[in-house]
């Protein structure tokens, strides 16, 4: 039986001891690294790694002897056809998404680097003293000297621009130019940029062993190296020394295709499963463009203490601290807005005021709501969602005024691929069964058939009449008790089906109706714990206030009535009782559902926080957990929700809110 490797990290010394240990034993050694394309932030922040390397001889920047990487290249196994294509196509994606090992640093232009774009620009690239990849590159602290004069002999007339590296700025490492001061004709960059913002400027780079010189190949720029990394020695680069071992001639996309697609492992950053080179371009993109979203100097008002790691993970810069928490209160607003670049405030947590004495002040203002996929789980019972939504003008259930969901469904055009990608998600979401809260006993709906015996079986959808979508989205029907009146109104012989919210029904939020007076409208009132999706199957079509059960029943292709002003009412969609002057504009289904599930929310997962695409969610939703977070909190909510259920009961003479049978007939 073959022993188990042992796994080293590189070739530090604590790696080095391990290995000569394991190799003393006869075990093999397996050497691992970070790969080419890690991360947003680096590990020393806490941000773990999207891709590896494993190497069995030895480790890639390590040129005294060969590796795995080495010997790929050497033997042309990265010459296939299909890999020199995959290649191609993954080098222009990198040069497109200017994506690198680490990218928190910002974009800069040349302008902002003080730089003539398209000038002579020659880029010099610093490393980290003590960089084991100097020195196991036959390099050392000399090399960089000899560097800096030959691009200077070299370059006479060329802007030399010097790139330190960004720890050495933080004060965290020492440098070979920290000391070099900027002149005519040298310009020194040490704060933190994309070096995709250099390697477009520069037409010729000039590194020891720095991985940016691979990447400055990719940019088609002319590099000179004074060191042995992994790309050079391979007809591609300017060699100050030679490797006996490298007798190849290989092209760009074979060395790529080694080091990027056979060399390294990648995986999702969600479950951290493998995945392919192709998925971690786009995996990195969204985390890397989710972060650069965010603002430094954030601070959240409104949030509840449970929520706040997950509102932590969701928008922490790429470089910078997390956002800070504040209570909601506009009186003390002012002492703590002058430091505040943002304020982000949970919409039914926030009063206007806020929102106010922030414009007031030029600061920027968001409200922050859950998105209409959320979870597999209730808020109430503290189950972490896995969308929201910024809104800068106004919260999406606000119908007072314009939101930024109503301004992008009124003026966005919706190409024909994003109609196609909206009615492929509307198709799998459907299938899928879900719905916001992914809850619910399922049942095949064929005894809500049978009790409807050939009436028109309709849905009217109950609300937690507290909550803010009713306050500010609905105006003479704006109580679950009044919407099944005027339901019945509406339908006096249809079959009448009232299913009141999950949160109503635990007893943690108020629209407890009466049985008496569900009874009087209602010819059945549904069990709470029975799933929406499948009530939505056997119905023939839905009233609500401003439920998103609505959406989800025009997403099935029911008809809906509106009783109040949701989001998706005014389109041409829903029968609208309470008329928008503003939404004016007809849009089908497909561009509904476009705007609002795919270009307004953000989608994460839960459990890292981190952004993922609507697909991804979609796809992995049914099997996140609906366990709540455990904290105090959720003592609390428990009985507060026990209190309030005993009391609805002793109230309502121990009736509850059971499945009630209404009239025989609709006759009230």
């Amino acid at each position: 039986m073959t022993p188990a490797p042992v796994t080293v990290w590189g070739r530090k010394r604590s790696a080095e001891w391990r290995a000569a240990r394991a190799r003393r034993r006869r075990r093999p050694v397996v050497h691992t690294e970070d790969g080419f394309l890690r991360s947003v932030r680096t590990g020393a922040e806490g941000e773990p790694a999207l891709s590896h390397v494993l190497d069995r001889r030895g480790i890639y920047y390590d040129a005294t002897s060969a590796s795995d990487l080495e010997v790929m290249i050497e033997s042309g196994e990265g010459a296939h056809p299909d890999l020199l294509a995959r290649a191609e196509v993954g080098m222009a994606r990198l040069r497109e998404r200017r994506l690198s090992k680490y990218n928190a640093a910002p974009w800069r232009t040349p302008a902002a680097l003080g730089l003539e774009p398209g000038g002579d620009n020659v880029l010099v690239v610093d490393q980290t003293a003590g960089d084991l990849s100097i020195g196991y590159g036959l390099a050392g602290a000399v090399s960089f000297d000899h560097m800096l004069e030959t691009a200077r002999r070299e370059h006479p007339a060329a802007t030399l621009v010097v790139k330190t590296h960004p720890a050495v700025v933080a004060g965290e490492r020492r440098g070979h130019f920290q000391e070099l001061a900027e002149a005519p004709g040298l310009r020194v960059i040490g704060e933190p940029v994309n070096p995709w913002a250099l390697l477009e400027t520069c037409h010729s780079v000039y590194t020891v062993t720095s991985q940016l010189g691979f990447e400055a190949l990719m940019a088609g720029a002319r590099v000179r190296c004074f060191g042995l990394p992994f790309y050079a020695g391979w007809g591609l680069t300017a060699d100050r020394l030679v490797c006996e071992r490298r007798t190849r001639r290989a092209g760009l996309a074979e060395v790529f295709a080694a080091a990027y697609l056979l060399y390294s492992h990648y995986r999702d950053p969600h479950g951290f499963e493998p995945c392919a080179f192709e998925d971690a371009v786009e995996h990195l993109t969204r985390l890397r463009d989710g972060a650069h979203a965010q603002t430094a100097r954030t601070v959240c008002v409104g949030i509840d203490r449970w929520k706040r790691a997950w509102t932590r993970r969701m928008l922490t810069p790429a470089r910078g601290s997390g956002p800070r928490f504040r209570a909601p209160t506009p009186a003390t607003a002012a002492g703590w807005l002058a430091d505040a670049d943002r304020v982000v405030g949970w919409a039914s947590r926030t009063p206007p005021a806020l929102a106010a004495a922030c414009r007031a002040q030029g600061v920027p203002f968001f409200w922050m709501e859950d998105g209409f996929l959320r979870s597999v789980g209730l808020g109430s019972r503290l189950v972490l969602g896995c969308s929201y939504v910024l809104d800068a003008q106004r919260p999406p259930f606000d119908a007072r005024g314009p939101s930024d969901l109503e301004d992008l469904l009124a003026s966005q055009e919706f190409p024909p691929a994003l109609l196609a990608r909206a009615r492929t998600f509307r198709d799998r979401l459907v299938r899928a069964r879900l719905t916001k809260y992914g809850i619910g006993r399922g049942e095949t709906g064929r005894q809500l058939r049978a009790a409807a015996a050939g009436r028109d079986l309709v849905l009217v959808a109950g609300q937690v009449e507290d909550d803010a979508s009713l306050r500010l989205g609905t105006f003479d029907v704006a109580d679950n008790a009044t919407l099944l009146e005027r339901a019945r109104a509406r339908h006096p012989s249809a079959y009448l089906v009232f299913k009141p919210h999950p949160d109503v029904v635990s007893g943690v939020r108020r629209g407890h109706v009466p049985a008496k007076t569900a009874a009087r409208f209602a010819d059945l009132v549904l069990d709470a714990e029975i799933a929406a999706a499948d009530v939505l199957d056997v119905v023939d079509r839905v009233e609500v206030m401003t439920s998103l059960l609505g959406f989800e029943a025009l997403l099935r292709g029911l008809p809906v009535a509106c009783h109040g002003l949701p989001f998706y009412a005014g389109w041409g969609l829903t029968e609208d009782l309470v008329p928008c002057a503003r939404r004016g504009r007809r849009l089908d289904l497909d561009a509904l559902v476009a705007g609002a599930l795919l270009l307004y929310p953000h989608y994460v997962d839960p459990r890292s926080g981190r952004p993922c695409t609507p697909e991804w969610l979609l796809a992995h939703l049914p099997r996140l957990p609906a366990a709540p977070v455990r904290r105090p909190e959720t003592v609390a909510v428990a009985a507060a929700a026990v209190v309030s259920r005993a009391w609805r009961r002793l109230s309502a003479g121990g009736s509850g809110l059971p499945r009630t049978p209404g009239p025989a007939a609709a006759g009230d």
